[in-house]
């Protein structure tokens, strides 16, 4: 091989200086370049396919960073960060299952790297592989108790599968570090809710918009909350601070349509908001679900099953209004 002349070198050294300071500043597409212009002129040089192997996939080109991962375990096949970097390639791609091989990899080389533990278990989540999400999140709080990323992962874990009382310890766990982390006050309210314990549910979604006060998420869960006890005036403020923010949500909408409707008898306000519906949306099929689920929480059962059918009739692959109506016979 040509040994690089000195003006090379000087050029080597500037590309690979200003693109690791762009990386540095997390300014990865610009850094781009310039790192390819420094493996030009040092290839297979594992400091710079690393750098840009982690800029590409910074910048969600998947398949351009899994080759630079390929190259550096030509070289370094135990390189247990380019196993777990094609992990997390694959996952940003949602190929769940292909990405599994490549964190276990990782950990067979580094059992107790945290990095590859969290793709792990994301990687089961995604793969709807719950119970193993679960063990390798256990091991990831064992390695670190502080992990607010990963105790929110278990709360919602724990959470999906109703087991409220465990899925509020992991909430509560990352809230007594961080009192005002959305994501695990959040999934506290919902446990609440889950458990009927409503009252502590809007005391924690209130805290969530005085925080943010533009959650979509949370206006729209207050205002079902205070629909379902029948304080529709409630309800209805909520659902129109929702539509303050976004005037086409499906969700605030229905919730409104429902308060007017079933809440009020205000036909007037309902049809004016089935009108707005029927722009957005002409199946109706949002809507229909909603008045079924409200009618269900009525006692209307015949009321129910009659909007769950007409779902079907316009989508009869709906798996949510068949379930919806196999659980009621």
């Amino acid at each position: 091989m040509k040994k690089p002349t000195e003006s090379e070198n000087a050029l080597l050294s500037a590309y690979r200086k200003e693109g690791f300071s762009l990386l540095k500043r997390k300014r990865y597409k610009e850094a781009i370049p310039q790192l390819k212009s420094a493996l030009e002129l040092s290839p297979s040089n594992p400091k710079i396919l690393g750098g840009l192997a982690y800029a590409t996939r910074k910048t969600g080109l998947y398949d351009e960073a899994i080759d630079y991962y390929r190259a550096l375990l030509k070289d370094a096949p135990r390189d247990y960060q380019a196993l777990c970097g094609i992990g997390d390639c694959l996952k940003g791609k949602k190929l769940w299952r292909e990405a599994i091989p490549y964190f276990k990899k990782a950990l067979e080389i580094n059992p107790d790297d945290e990095y590859s533990l969290a793709g792990l278990g994301d990687a089961y989540r995604g793969n709807n592989q719950s119970e193993e999400a679960i063990e390798v999140w256990k091991k990831l709080v064992q390695l670190n108790p502080s992990n607010g990323y990963v105790l929110t992962r278990l709360g919602d874990r724990y959470r999906a599968k109703k087991e409220w009382d465990e899925a509020m310890n992991s909430y509560l766990k990352v809230l007594a570090l961080n009192n005002k982390d959305i994501f695990a006050l959040t999934g506290l309210g919902d446990c609440y809710r889950g458990k009927e314990r409503n009252d502590q549910a809007i005391d924690v979604w209130k805290k969530i918009i005085s925080i943010a006060p533009k959650n979509k998420y949370i206006l729209g869960r207050l205002g079902d909350v205070h629909r379902k006890e029948k304080k529709w005036r409630d309800a209805i403020s909520y659902y129109e601070r929702v539509l303050a923010i976004d005037d086409k949500d499906l969700y605030a909408l229905t919730g409104l349509y429902c308060s007017y409707f079933l809440g009020l008898s205000e036909m007037a306000k309902a049809k004016e908001i089935e009108n707005r519906l029927a722009k957005i949306e002409p199946s109706q099929k949002t809507l229909l679900m909603k008045l079924g689920d409200a009618y269900k929480h009525e006692g209307k059962f015949d009321e129910a099953r009659d909007c769950y059918r007409k779902i079907i009739a316009i989508d009869p692959n709906n798996e949510a209004a068949r379930a919806k109506l196999l659980e009621m016979a």
